[in-house]
């Protein structure tokens, strides 16, 4: 007998932005876009384990078995063409169209070509119906269900909008001119600080805004505004990823009346005595004592290398050491700094995230290179020659 068990992907999600809001390209993912993990354990202690990153019309194909039954140990690494519509592909069949990579294979005992039928079942799940030619290794399993550890976000998987959670009317999702608009007319200016971070064909950049200066190039009231990749690739618009404040007021303000403006505006902190607030994908906040935390098999993405403002920072760089959870909604961050003495406040940051625009550009920036790493792997192996040489 054998077990079933997920496959979580080996890949380190390690992107700070994205593009806009609820966007895709024109034509769309395809269903079966994504990185697919699933395996199985025998009673007598063997695995299979098998990985699927499929792109577009490309795809890569991972088997391992560890003393599966009478094979042993293999591993059987191909790259493929897909062909399909709706809401599943298959792999084409036949010379051509699937290559075993033997310089990363054991190649004996591996098929020379393999083909299966895939099809979306759900939002996390991908089914693999075998070809006859992997019968003999995947040993009369059933139809194989892999659980999606990277995959790009469809419509229906977006959380809804929240309401009123924006910094100045500014929101993950606003256009650059639509963002410079609003800052123009709440009276910020430029500071002419402007970070940004590259990566393979693409660039994140940050801005920082600033308003009743105080000498020094500081001022009393910032905004800084991350806008998604420009992706060399796409035509893509910047949008506003991650948009953040540090503001001391003007008049003495009392913490009770910047609490109270704060639940007026953005509803109740998930936990007593927390300010950060927190909602769910259905857009509803959250205030049972804990923030967000649902489990499924797509990977948490850090947002650990946005650039960020590294001298009189708004948010200091260990505070963005975290991730975001792409079956959640956004949170809000908020601190306070106040006078003890005087029960005002000194100065306060607030600082929205958002998963769906850091799921995007996660996506669109890692598919890019993958697809890119897929489609020269097919084509180096459909022309290398496969004479034997004279030895």
């Amino acid at each position: 007998m054998f077990a079933r068990h997920a496959l979580a992907g080996a890949v380190g999600l390690c992107l700070a932005t994205a593009p806009a809001l609820h966007a895709q390209p024109s034509a769309g993912p395809s269903p079966t876009d994504g990185l697919w993990g699933g395996g199985y354990r025998s009673s007598k202690g063997g695995q299979l384990e098998l990985r699927l990153t499929a792109i577009g019309d490309l795809a890569r194909f991972d088997l391992e078995a560890r003393r599966w039954f009478d094979l042993g140990s293999l591993e059987c690494h191909y790259v493929m063409r897909l062909n399909g519509a709706g809401n599943g592909h298959s792999s084409e069949h036949g010379p051509g169209q699937s290559y075993l990579n033997t310089a990363t294979s054991t190649s004996e005992g591996c098929p020379a070509e393999v083909a299966f039928a895939l099809t979306r079942s759900d939002a996390q799940t991908l089914t693999l119906a075998p070809a006859a030619d992997l019968a003999p290794i995947l040993s009369n399993l059933p139809d194989i269900t892999l659980s999606g550890t990277l995959r790009p976000p469809r419509p229906e998987d977006l959380h809804a909008p929240v309401a009123g959670l924006d910094i100045l009317g500014i929101s993950p999702g606003m256009t650059r001119p639509q963002t410079e608009t609003l800052l123009k007319d709440a009276g910020f200016a430029p500071t002419g600080k402007r970070y940004a971070r590259r990566g393979s064909g693409y660039r994140i950049q940050e801005e920082v805004w600033g308003r009743r200066p105080l000498g020094n190039a500081a001022f009393a009231d910032r905004i800084s505004v991350q806008y998604t990749p420009a992706m060399g690739w796409n035509d893509l618009p910047e949008r506003v990823s991650l948009v953040q404040r540090m503001n001391s007021p003007e008049s003495p303000t009392s913490v009770g009346a910047l609490e109270e403006a704060l639940a007026k505006k953005y509803g109740p902190p998930y936990r007593e005595g927390r300010a950060a607030r927190s909602y769910a994908a259905d857009g509803g906040n959250m205030t049972d004592g804990q923030p967000c935390r649902i489990k499924g098999p797509h990977q948490t993405i850090s947002y650990r290398h946005v650039p960020f403002e590294r001298n009189g920072s708004l948010i200091r760089p260990h505070e963005r050491r975290g991730t975001v959870n792409v079956y959640c909604g956004p949170t809000l961050s908020v601190r306070i700094d106040a006078d003890e003495s005087s029960g005002t406040v000194r100065d306060f940051r607030l600082s929205i995230v958002d998963p769906t625009p850091l799921w995007q550009s996660f996506w669109l920036t890692w598919s890019h290179r993958e697809a890119a790493a897929i489609r020269a792997e097919f084509d180096s192996l459909g022309s290398a020659d496969t004479d034997l040489p004279d030895l």
